[in-house]
């Protein structure tokens, strides 16, 4: 039988969640400088986009909007 409790996966997942924003940041900031290296590029607007609406996807659902 497992010892794992539902606050224990929470605690679990949120420090995962936690280290994926951290990497998202610093992912962020070097795309930012390769993107300042060739600023008529619409690729970097385009994959901000798309990670855009992938966050506000994620904040929905975490507000509840989609259950």
């Amino acid at each position: 039988m497992s010892d794992r409790t539902a606050d224990s996966a929470y605690q679990e997942h949120r420090e995962a969640i936690d280290s994926h924003i951290r990497a998202i940041r610093a992912l962020l900031d070097d795309h930012g400088r390769a993107q300042a290296t060739e600023p008529r590029n619409w690729g970097y607007a385009g994959d901000l986009a798309h990670v855009r609406g992938e966050l506000a996807d994620i904040a929905k659902g975490l507000a509840g909007e989609d259950r």
